[in-house]
């Protein structure tokens, strides 16, 4: 009984501690923010003797890896020290060397590993190596908080499409517009300075084609600093107005999703469209719709690796049902439209079998809206 009272308070201290140390390695990590894409977002921190002597985060695409960072400011003083990292140390070589071999080099003694990486490549790999040279590995701390962290990049990597976040405005009934479709604005100021800046940290922003005819948005990022993704308009019928303000503004690239037979109904409309120098990428199909889940890859092969969608209420759906949303945003005003334009017009109609359940990540108080951040307990395919 004394044995056991005494053990126990130790490893509480310990995990205490683990856990606090891995949380600066997030800390550091997300520092790497759109600047590592699409390489996943690291931090590592060295301890010695309960004295942190080296830290570091990738910095950059192509750059020097966390580890790599850590250990040169460490020096001499990681023989014997804590490493603690929020992936699996890399066992192979790409741009740079093997972390693994590194951290072996510098006489590191212990390794505390957030999660394993994802990647086939590595995928325990990297573990396995340290525990073969005969360093101690301690794997799963805040593991959640460190997925969730690398959300995009695990997304990337095991199903080879962009992270996709679905974003809308809503009044507190569930409508995204009105009956008339004039109220442009449902949300207010605060929340649409929200709106521009996560529309700042992805790859492309995408709408259907009903949403340019209704809105005419300029899909630019404008109330913060920040570059303006690719634009993506998804049609089927390329009933595109071609006076839509993004069809002559060069802020940034403007493509056209659709499907190739689609393509090859519309093939005058189309030539009309390209020769504004909008591009268009065409996507192998059975009919006229756009087979999403392709859509997906081929964007993810054109260097899209993180999406979002903007509307409308029947690409929301689509999207939704599909089980190709990872992440939801919802700027909820304090209106009620009591008729409108549902946010999941169709989503009634579905069978019981394509029910999507979310947690609520996170609450925020926007001005007189409420931000409400939800992701899939489970993604299924």
């Amino acid at each position: 009984m004394t044995q056991s009272t005494t053990k126990r308070p130790w490893r509480q201290a310990e995990n205490s501690i683990d856990e606090h140390l891995m949380q600066h390695c997030l800390v550091l990590a997300a520092k790497g923010k759109h600047t590592v894409e699409p390489n996943p977002l690291v931090g590592c921190v060295i301890v010695r003797k309960g004295k942190v002597v080296g830290q570091g985060w990738h910095r950059k695409f192509g750059g020097p890896h966390a580890e790599q960072y850590a250990l040169r400011s460490a020096g001499t003083a990681a023989k014997g020290a804590t490493l603690y990292v929020n992936l699996e140390p890399c066992a192979h070589a790409g741009k740079t060397p093997p972390c693994t071999d590194a951290i072996i080099g510098a006489g590191i003694r212990r390794v505390v590993v957030g999660m394993i990486d994802p990647n086939p490549i590595v995928s325990g790999a990297g573990i396995e190596q340290l525990r073969s040279a005969g360093i101690e590995c301690h794997v799963g701390v805040l593991e959640e908080e460190c997925k969730r962290l690398n959300a995009r990049f695990i997304i990337n990597i095991l199903k080879k499409r962009p992270y996709i976040v679905l974003k809308a405005a809503v009044s507190m009934d569930g409508y995204i517009a009105s009956l008339n479709t004039k109220s442009q604005w449902v949300s207010g100021e605060h929340s649409r300075i929200a709106a521009h800046r996560l529309r700042a940290e992805m790859d492309a922003v995408l709408i259907g084609a009903e949403t340019l005819r209704n809105d005419n948005p300029l899909l630019t990022v404008r109330h913060v600093a920040g570059r303006s993704p690719r634009r993506i308009i998804l049609t089927s019928s390329f009933r595109l107005p071609m006076s839509a303000r993004l069809f002559k503004d060069r802020a940034a690239e403007t493509i056209i999703l659709t499907s190739q037979k689609s393509l090859c109904a519309c093939a005058r409309k189309a030539l009309a469209i390209e020769r504004k120098g909008i591009r268009i990428i065409e996507i192998p199909s059975r009919d006229m719709r756009v087979p999403l889940s392709t859509a997906m890859n081929t964007l993810f092969n054109q260097g899209i690796y993180s999406l979002l969608v903007e509307g409308g209420a029947n690409v929301y759906a689509q999207f939704i049902s599909q089980g190709l949303v990872d992440r939801i945003e919802f700027f909820i005003a304090p209106k009620l439209f009591l008729k409108g334009v549902s946010a999941f017009p169709m989503m009634s109609s579905v069978s019981r079998n394509l029910i999507r359940t979310f947690r609520v990540d996170n609450v925020e108080k926007l001005g007189e809206d409420i931000h409400v951040v939800y992701t899939p307990i489970l993604q299924e395919v």
